[in-house]
């Protein structure tokens, strides 16, 4: 699997100049509105999208078919997109993380709420997660383009159902307190793991079934 995941990082250096260019507008553009919180969230958009870009690759030079030439399993195609999108949303959330704190430090002077800047962004990479969980084995059954175009049905759908859940509580009377976002991170943070895997395992079934 390693072999995988080094040709998927090789094949994602030829992006790496746009990467640098919208990381440095992204930065620009959250130092004009004072908003360190978008640089983290588009920083990780960017590093889940790489993922699509790396299906993209594969697809365009049918690499699936010559993969299948090699020592290596369908399995071990389906784990390598699931520790790259791992692998580059912990990056990329790092880089947004360090990214915002150093603006808040070199514009503002100072770091201010760095719990809740954490807590917020740990949240976005939990979205991006539960959607690019969905995204996968899609992309897997149908093809990127498909794939592609469900994403905004699927981002949709998360955000229809997180903000539904807000006003579910709020008509519940149930205070939104920091307290009451702790605990409910912790359960959607388990959630999202085990869709995670539910989602590895769908995949795995849907590639093993395919032929190329």
């Amino acid at each position: 699997m390693k072999g995988l995941l080094l040709k998927d990082i090789y094949n994602l250096k030829r992006l790496g100049k746009q990467y640098v260019i919208t990381c440095a507008g992204m930065m620009v553009w959250s130092g004009f509105m004072k908003n360190y919180f978008f640089f983290s969230m588009m920083i990780m958009l960017c590093g889940v999208m790489s993922v699509v870009s790396s299906f993209s690759f594969d697809e365009a030079a049918h690499f699936e078919k010559y993969a299948l030439t090699l020592p290596v399993t369908k399995k071990n195609l389906v784990q390598s997109k699931y520790v790259l999108l791992l692998a580059f949303l912990a990056g990329a959330f790092v880089i947004g993380i360090l990214g915002s704190l150093l603006m808040s430090l070199v514009l503002e002077g100072g770091i201010d709420e760095l719990a809740e800047q954490l807590v917020s962004a740990a949240s976005v990479a939990c979205l991006f997660l539960l959607a690019f969980s969905t995204m996968i084995p899609i992309i897997f059954k149908l093809g990127v383009e498909k794939g592609r175009m469900l994403l905004v049905a699927i981002y949709m759908g998360i955000f229809v159902f997180v903000w539904g859940g807000i006003y579910l509580l709020k008509d519940l009377g149930i205070r939104i307190s920091d307290s009451t976002v702790s605990k409910f991170s912790g359960i959607g943070a388990a959630v999202i793991l085990v869709f995670l895997f539910i989602s590895y395992r769908v995949s795995v079934r849907i590639v093993e079934k395919k032929e190329w």
